[in-house]
């Protein structure tokens, strides 16, 4: 299994974004697809309803939400929690926190810029985002390619089923390892 990193390190930042947005960190889109199973935050305050979610940006400030999870309330500093996202190569992290408390995100002003819109985009499609230039979130995702045999076989790429048996759970096809 390789692994797959997301995102800017969740680290204190010199500022911090305002709760009741979407944002999606520009740096380090991810590297390969397969799941995140750990993101990390960096939180100013008491942050209520903390969302990560995994974004495809399918043309320009247009992206679509693969995949989210709910963080939870978390309070102020670092934060590491174990999630189940799938992410494809390319792909951006993002973070929700709801406005029902004071916690935001740190950020800081320097980096390669985010995206970011009023409300839970964490379950949108095809959604204009708005871009901020010269940013860094503090929201960060790790894991691994999926295990099992995946490619291309009589013409087509990454079959969902090869003789009957889901590509995930086969390790080996006729013989063939």
């Amino acid at each position: 299994m390789a692994a797959i990193d997301v995102g800017a390190a969740a680290v204190d930042r010199e500022d911090s974004l305002a709760f009741g947005n979407t944002y999606i960190g520009k740096e380090n889109p991810a590297n390969l697809g397969g799941k995140i199973t750990k993101v990390a935050v960096w939180i100013l305050g008491n942050a209520v309803g903390v969302k990560a979610a995994i974004f495809q940006n399918t043309s320009g400030d247009i992206f679509t939400a693969r995949d989210s999870q709910l963080l939870g309330d978390l309070g102020v500093g670092y934060h590491e929690i174990a999630v189940d996202l799938d992410v494809e190569a390319g792909d951006y992290i993002g973070v929700f926190v709801s406005d029902a408390g004071a916690g935001k995100v740190v950020r800081d002003l320097s980096g390669e810029g985010y995206w970011y819109l009023e409300g839970d985009q964490t379950a949108c499609t095809d959604t204009t985002f708005t871009w901020t230039a010269d940013r860094t979130i503090s929201a960060y995702g790790t894991g691994g390619t999926l295990g099992g045999w995946s490619g291309k076989i009589a013409g087509v790429t990454n079959p969902v089923k090869i003789m009957g048996v889901a590509k995930e759970d086969i390790s080996k096809v006729k013989g063939v390892v």
